[in-house]
């Protein structure tokens, strides 16, 4: 009799072992999943707020006028660029840095994004710094694994062929999405397509470039100061 009672206790003690490792198991398994759910991130937003620098003192003048074009900005992997520093302008971008039109390079998004380069793109509004005394703006991207870069244009208006903007700015490498906030000073570039490129000419082109030269840096007086600054920050 004692030997069956003692039999009993022993099974009774290993079965609530037995409950005991399952539990710390499934437990285990629990926070790996958690754990494995944070690594498996597909996708982080960012706010990107844009602050216009343009003033008399660095930029000659500031004439009444004075506006930026609406924000063209994409979401794209390596297979596309939007602000192809050092190359020649495509009709797009062309449009922009002239007139601060936006048709053309939207189509020319709309084929990237179908072509799969692209992930997601959006234009802003005018933003004009005198007479709305409106000195920045802010929009929301979404990165993704597969569409990790930033890039945005806006025209400096009026102006022959000027912008500022971003290139191919990393939000997601190896190391995952960018946590930190990114601030970045940026500089007039012209497109290569129109003649005038003096500082405080803010005109519209009246002769073409030619030959068409690639998009490049501007620079002397009136033009090395930047024209606006952007803070990116990661939403939570």
């Amino acid at each position: 009799m004692k030997s069956i009672i003692l039999s009993l206790l022993l099974i009774s003690v290993v079965a609530c072992a037995s409950d005991t490792t399952a539990n710390d198991l499934t437990s285990n398994m629990q926070e790996v999943k958690e754990e494995g759910e944070v690594e498996a991130k597909t996708e982080q937003m960012y706010s990107v707020r844009f602050i216009s620098l343009w003033n008399r003192n660095d930029h000659i003048s500031t004439p009444g006028n004075a506006h930026f074009s609406p924000i063209v900005a994409a979401i794209h992997n390596n297979a596309y660029s939007l602000f192809p520093k050092g190359e020649f302008a495509s009709p797009g971008f062309k449009s922009v840095a002239e007139f601060g039109q936006t048709r053309t390079i939207n189509s020319e998004l709309s084929t990237a994004i179908n072509n799969g380069a692209v992930g997601s793109s959006l234009n802003t509004e005018n933003q004009f710094i005198i007479r709305d005394n409106q000195i920045e703006q802010t929009f929301l991207v979404t990165a993704t694994k597969e569409h990790g870069l930033l890039s945005f244009i806006s025209m400096i208006a009026p102006s022959p062929d000027w912008v500022v903007g971003v290139s191919n700015l990393e939000l997601y490498n190896s190391q995952g999405f960018i946590s930190e906030d990114i601030e970045m000073d940026l500089h007039a570039y012209h497109a290569g397509t129109q003649e005038g490129d003096v500082g405080g000419n803010f005109n519209l082109g009246r002769q073409a470039t030619v030959p068409v030269q690639p998009i490049s840096k501007l620079s002397g007086n009136g033009l090395d100061a930047a024209f606006a600054r952007v803070i990116i920050s990661p939403v939570n």
